[in-house]
């Protein structure tokens, strides 16, 4: 997304404040499935200001339809749009914006080195997972379709993620898959990001519930456990989770009466 026709700020991403925004102007934006921006900007004088899909390129969610589906040429032209004020927005070269490297929040808003309650790489974590997210085609509850996996495994044969209360919890979510982003949510929990491909964050500090790992790059996030229970973390994108990219975060203690998996007739997702 862009907005164009004034100077904006993103200040919250996933509810969570950014410290001290910078403008932005033409700068694009990626909107993972689920997440959420909020922008603050003023309105000029004249005229109208515009937000607006920047990629028209109707892109496939999954290799499946990378496969058998391509877009027609009206599809391809097709952009969202929202126009806020009277009058005309100002002219936009979509071709122009779409080559503009997107908004990056590892270097955006200033840090907050004095917070304690910041994480970092240097934090003394006692919980460290690694996710590895991937894709193969194969069978699934069965029926062949493109299985997309953590660790390999798709849901509920996914490695459970143990954890007690009052741990401090690093995940490493490594993106395998060759063309598909995963915006990976985590229930019942916010967490910090502290890294992106092993380089630490230099801007302000950026706190999510939903984080999009696009192919062949990873984050670093971390979160205190302090909600005890049996949480999901996954993809939000509905047909990567129905398909298999599922894992449970199960707090030491906790246990549930329910079951899952195609025995039980309980599949989540």
């Amino acid at each position: 997304m862009a907005l164009t026709g004034t100077h904006y700020k993103i200040v919250d991403m996933d509810a969570y404040e950014i410290n001290k925004p910078p403008d932005l102007n033409g700068v694009p934006f990626a909107i993972g499935s689920g997440q959420r921006y909020d922008l603050v900007f003023k309105m000029p004088e004249s005229g109208a200001v515009q937000l607006l899909n920047v990629d028209t390129q109707l892109k496939p969610s999954n290799l499946i339809k990378r496969w058998f589906f391509t877009p027609s040429s009206e599809a391809k032209n097709q952009a969202l749009k929202a126009t806020i004020g009277k009058g005309d927005p100002p002219a936009v070269d979509l071709h122009q914006l779409e080559q503009t490297p997107l908004f990056d929040m590892d270097t955006y808003g200033s840090p907050l080195p004095d917070d304690p309650n910041v994480l970092s790489l240097n934090s003394k974590f006692t919980k460290e997972h690694f996710l590895t997210l991937g894709n193969k085609p194969g069978f699934f509850n069965g029926r062949f379709t493109m299985r997309f996996t953590i660790n390999g495994k798709t849901f509920p044969n996914t490695p459970m993620v143990m954890v007690k209360e009052g741990d401090i919890v690093k995940m490493h979510l490594k993106n395998e898959s060759e063309v598909d982003d995963h915006p990976m949510h985590l229930h019942g929990h916010s967490f910090q990001v502290i890294a992106h491909n092993g380089q630490p964050l230099t801007g302000s500090p950026i706190t999510l519930s939903t984080i999009t790992i696009p192919p062949d790059e990873s984050y670093d996030i971390a979160f205190v456990a302090n909600n005890p229970g049996i949480w999901m973390i996954h993809c939000h994108i509905l047909g990567h989770a129905a398909t298999g990219m599922d894992m449970m975060v199960n707090y030491e203690g906790i246990t549930t009466p329910y079951r899952v998996g195609k025995a039980s007739g309980n599949i989540p997702d």
